[in-house]
Parts: structure tokens; sequence; C-alpha cells
């Protein structure tokens, strides 16, 4: 028996739009595949993105030519720790004098701040604002420390009669490729006027050598004088710009 012609006619629309339907629903699913992908992709490079707290080394010369310019105060070092310690980074301070005389290098650490999640929810919250206020005191704890030990150091040494640059930059650069040192911004502040002058019995070493620090320290430099200076060097006209710089590193 043949069908009526209406009915086919309506038999062919239905399965038209079935057809039609079905490529509808398979274009929006592949779409929507797409979108997790990237969208998925998005979020991993987003997390993968290295971000790097800065490690901070600063110098002060203490020999006989540069005795006109007075050390870092204790403001100067308590603002300077407290830039890093709100990045969870590294600090340190030494002296740059006769060979073998300034001691090593005064260390600080500091804790990384925690961080909310995207949606946080109220239990997060209070668990951050938790760890916040802790980590925040450890940190304060940690800046004192480290700038009584800055002080007491430079109470310790004072108008030496070398300039041992060379030394403090072997030291220096040794603090930088110390095992961890990777995951830090290096950056050296030092406070010379960079001429490099050891004239004794058992050592002549007038000829400064900055190749010593690694090319990817960022260097700066204040009350340098010596003409050899790498361009890739700062220099600084006051120890009290130092602060904006390190804020400046903070990693986003």
């Amino acid at each position: 028996m043949e069908m009526p012609y209406f009915c086919e006619c309506i038999f062919i629309k239905q399965k038209f739009s079935t057809m039609l339907m079905l490529k509808i629903l398979l274009a929006c699913a592949l779409m929507c595949m797409s979108g997790c992908v990237l969208h998925d992709a998005t979020e991993l490079q987003n997390s993968s993105a290295a971000t790097f707290s800065p490690a901070l080394v600063v110098t002060h010369d203490i020999s006989n030519t540069f005795d006109h310019v007075p050390p870092p105060s204790a403001d100067q070092l308590q603002a300077w720790a407290t830039a890093i310690a709100a990045t969870g980074g590294k600090i340190a301070f030494g002296l740059v004098g006769d060979p073998d005389s300034t001691g090593h290098l005064v260390r600080g650490s500091f804790m990384p701040l925690p961080s909310l999640p995207k949606y946080p929810t109220f239990t997060d919250e209070t668990e951050y604002t938790n760890a916040y206020d802790s980590i925040t005191r450890e940190n304060q704890l940690r800046v004192a420390t480290f700038v009584q030990s800055c002080l007491t150091l430079l109470g310790r040494h004072k108008n030496h009669k070398h300039t041992h640059l060379n030394g403090r930059f072997s030291d220096v650069a040794t603090y930088f490729q110390e095992p961890g040192m990777e995951r830090f911004q290096p950056v050296y502040f030092c406070i010379s006027d960079g001429f490099q002058d050891v004239r004794m019995s058992t050592l002549t070493d007038t000829d400064l050598h900055p190749e010593i620090i690694p090319t990817h320290v960022k260097v700066m430099t204040c009350g340098w004088k010596n003409p050899v200076h790498p361009a890739n060097w700062v220099r600084m006209e006051s120890p009290e710009a130092l602060t904006s710089v390190l804020y400046s590193l903070t990693p986003k």
C-alpha cells in the first residue's frame, strides 16, 4: 500500500528536522568540548606560571676611602627587610673592608603569606585570616632579629684600611648559587665607591672584577666612583631609593 503524498511529506520533514537537530546538538557539544579544553589549558598555564620572590643582598663599604658615607640606619634596614618579608623572600647583609675580616653575610628568610581560593567559603576565610596573622607576626620577629644582627655587625667593624670588593663579590656570587636560590629573583645592592684596593704584604689586588657577579643578578650601586661599571648595572642616587624598587619586584 503506497503512502499518501501528504504523509510522505510529513515523514520527510520530520526526518530532516531530526537530522538537523542532531547536527546542531553535535556542533554544540564540540564547541563545549573545545571551550572546556581551552579553559583547562588556560587554568593550567596560569597555575604553572612561576612567581619569584626577591632575594636581596646589601653590602656596605667600611673602608677609609668611604667613611664619609654613613652605613644603613636601623630604619633603612627595617624598611628593606619588611619589603622582602611581604614577598616571602630572603635578605642578606655584609660589609666590604679588609680581606677575611668582615665576617659572613647576616641572613634573614621569611615565610610567604597565604592566599585565598578564588571562591572562598566562610571556613576558607577564617583559616586564611588566622594563617595571615600568624605568619605576619612571625615575619615581624624575623625582621627585628635581622636588623639587630646587622647593627651588631656594623658596631664591630669600622674604618678598615682596605677595600676588598672582589672578595665580597665572591661571597655574593656564592650566596646566589646556593641550592634553592633558583626560586628567587637575585638582587644585589652595593653601597661603595667601587675601588678595589688591597695592598698588603700577603696580598696585593687593585683590579676590580665585576664579572664575578653572575649576569642574571640585578645589580644596583650607590656612591660608585670607579669608571669600571658594567652597562647592565644600575646607579642609585641614594639608599632610600631601594625600598620602592623592592616593592616593584613583589610577585603578582
